[in-house]
This record gives C-alpha cells, structure tokens and sequence, in this order.
C-alpha cells in the first residue's frame, strides 16, 4: 500500500508489525537502499524514492566485465529488446524527442573522437528506451546501453569498422524512420544497427580460439 515519497514506519515499528526481528528488517533495508528504492532522510526517516530501481544490475557488472562472452550475449540481447520495442516506441515518440535525438546526432557528426561519439550514443540509444514510459524497459538502460557501450569501447575488435560520419548516418535514419511512424522500418534498422555489433564480436570470439 506505499508509494513513492511515502516514510516508512519506525524500525520498531515496522519489524512488529511484519513479525520479524528488527536485524532481518534491517538487513532487508539496506538492501534497499543500495537499489536507490530508499534513502534516509534527517528527521523524518526511510523514505521511498522509487518502486523500480534506476539501476538493478550494477552489482553484477563486475562479474559480467569477467566473462569473456559478455559482449557477444549483450550485443544480441540489445538487437532483441531495442527492435522488440520498435512499434512501441514509434507509437509514443513526442515532437520533443525528436528535437532531443536531433540534437545528439547533430553531435555526432561533430564528435572530436570516441570517447565522446560513445557518450551521444549511450543518450541517444538511453532516449530510444525511454520514450515508451516503460518502468522495466528503462531499467535495463543502465545493462544494454550503458554497460554495453563501455564494454564495447574496451573491445577493440568490436569498435572497428565503421567512420563517425556513418555512425551519425545510421543514427540520422533511424530519427528520420521515427518523424514517419514507420515501425516496420525502425524495427530493420535497429537490429541492423546492433548486428553490426555482434557480427564482430563472433569474429573476435574466433580469432580467440584459433589462439
């Protein structure tokens, strides 16, 4: 029955009234609050900031960094759920997003180098996910987008292939695929657009084992 700004009650309180000890209540809280679904306030207490976390799988980036097939599993995993959600987001884009991705590929195509055409990217592509006002969708910005990006700027292999000048080009078409509603085509380009990704990563996965 709590909501986002709601305080939650006193410890004592609160234990008492789930009947569990307050070091189970505790330990569940802190749990909490390290999701960023809590935060202590001075002189009122736990207060609930959201339901859904911002960021449920920054635990397990350094365990996912480990793995060698990361980058293949998270460049398919991406193709997956951006083109899976092509007709949701043509059908929720706003005049404003438009301008925004506009914005960000008006500075792609004048990024000094790939630090920074890895950054538009990530607002790009974090913008894409957000657009249908899904809670679970924009949550895994932080995994697919975020995380992504910044294992792909570590993998060489992964990065090769392709000019800034096509990159903004690829990034054009889809904002312009956006301005017609076309889902059909945004669902095409989108997993194009990701499939160049794991088409290398495969390659590097390759090149790995005839070492």
């Amino acid at each position: 029955r709590l909501s986002e700004g709601d305080v939650l009650p006193r410890e004592n309180e609160f234990a008492e009234a789930l009947g569990i000890s307050r070091n189970i209540l505790r330990e569940a809280l802190r749990h909490y609050r390290t999701l960023g679904i809590i935060a202590s306030r001075p002189k009122t207490g736990a207060v609930i900031l959201r339901l859904v976390p911002d960021n449920p799988y920054e635990a397990y980036f350094p365990f996912l960094a480990a793995e060698k097939n990361t980058m293949e599993e998270l460049a398919h995993f991406r193709a997956c759920i951006e083109s899976g959600a092509a007709r949701m987001i043509a059908e929720k884009v706003r005049d404003s997003d438009i301008k925004e991705l506009q914005r960000i590929v008006g500075a792609l195509k004048k990024a000094a180098g790939k630090e920074e055409q890895i950054v538009l990217e990530i607002q790009f592509h974090s913008l894409l996910l957000r657009i249908p006002g899904n809670g679970l969708l924009s949550g895994m910005v932080p995994l697919i987008v975020g995380f992504f990006a910044k294992t792909r700027e570590r993998n060489s292999e992964s990065t090769r292939g392709k000019t800034p000048e096509e990159i903004a080009k690829e990034h054009q078409e889809i904002v312009d695929t956006l301005i017609r509603k076309d889902a059909e085509n945004l669902y095409r380009l989108l997993f194009e657009h990701n499939q160049s990704y794991f088409a290398k990563t495969e390659e590097s996965r390759k090149k790995e084992k005839k070492k």
